[in-house]
């Protein structure tokens, strides 16, 4: 969500100039908007507000199984890219793979049919645990190792989920949305793999991380460090100048 502060008034066309005169800022949350804000557009009274969460949890329970637990946190439909954690599914039951996923949040009712069989058909590997009410969010990703976004949105800002996993510990597997590499740090605090037929370098990031443990663990610390870019104070620091 990108934010404008005004002067009585709201931009009802943000990247028209002179509406600018009627903002005290624009606050984007993605720094690729806010350079574009200015190299574009030309405005002076924009800078990036950073996604943020209160109070973030001491982790204090971790997944000490041999499996490698995948979640899935967001929205469900085709266009998330839910096909591509089933195709995985069926690489994992075929070679026998110590991995396991989980899917949280509200099946959208055009996807419902399709979602619901093909959970029935992987329910040794796959489950589906309804929707998770905010405050249990981090206490319950806390139980899984990676996170896993294979969105076929191209034009996602910044998911809330990518947040919500860090805040947990955990790396995120994603497509190269359009603003993917200004949230995953390759190999740092996971992997971006290619937006279009991403299944094969999505498959080779899920093992690699699958049977080797120390590489899942310096990216799960990672993960956790990124953290400190998303608290209350970094965006109250940037909100409180224009108040």
């Amino acid at each position: 969500m990108d934010y404008f502060i005004g002067r009585g008034k709201w931009a009802a066309h943000p990247l028209q100039k002179k509406q600018s005169m009627k903002c005290k800022a624009f606050l984007p949350e993605i720094e690729k908007v806010n350079r574009e804000l200015k190299s574009l557009c030309h405005f002076t009274n924009c800078e990036v507000f950073p996604n943020f969460r209160r109070n973030f949890p001491v982790i204090s329970h971790v997944n000490s199984s041999k499996e490698l637990r995948l979640v899935w946190l967001s929205r469900i439909n085709k266009e998330k890219g839910y096909d591509t954690v089933f195709n995985l599914a069926d690489r994992i039951e075929k070679e026998g793979l110590k991995i396991t996923i989980t899917f949280y949040g509200k099946v959208e009712e055009a996807s419902e049919k399709e979602f619901n069989g093909l959970v029935e058909r992987h329910q040794g590997v796959v489950k589906y645990e309804g929707q998770l009410p905010s405050e249990k969010i981090a206490k319950t990703l806390c139980d899984y190792d990676v996170m896993v976004l294979p969105t076929k949105y191209y034009t996602e800002g910044f998911p809330g989920t990518v947040l919500d996993a860090y805040i947990s510990g955990l790396p995120v597997v994603a497509t190269e949305w359009m603003h993917a590499r200004e949230f995953i740090e390759e190999g740092v605090s996971g992997f971006v793999v290619p937006f279009e037929n991403p299944q094969q370098e999505f498959d080779k990031r899920i093992l690699e991380m699958c049977n080797d443990r120390a590489l899942l663990s310096r990216l799960k610390q990672n993960a956790r460090e990124k953290t400190k870019f998303y608290t209350e104070d970094r965006a109250w620091n940037v909100i409180k100048k224009y108040l």
